[in-house]
């Protein structure tokens, strides 16, 4: 990989980590367990949802 080539990503690399902002800014403790409830009834929901519509059937051999 050329030294230019490998400057270009590594910038676009930089740009694109500074962009988001850090973990611990977004979420302290609170927020991070509200988030982490939502998250898993909204999952636990959507399981339930898809059950009604999916249906296994044995595979033909």
């Amino acid at each position: 990989m050329s030294t230019r080539h490998y400057n270009v990503l590594v910038k676009i690399y930089e740009l694109v980590y500074n962009g988001f902002p850090d973990f611990d800014q977004i979420f302290d403790e609170e927020t991070f367990y509200i988030s982490a409830f939502a998250i898993t009834i909204v999952s636990i929901a959507t399981c339930f949802v898809l059950s009604r519509f999916i249906t296994l059937r044995e595979a033909d051999i």
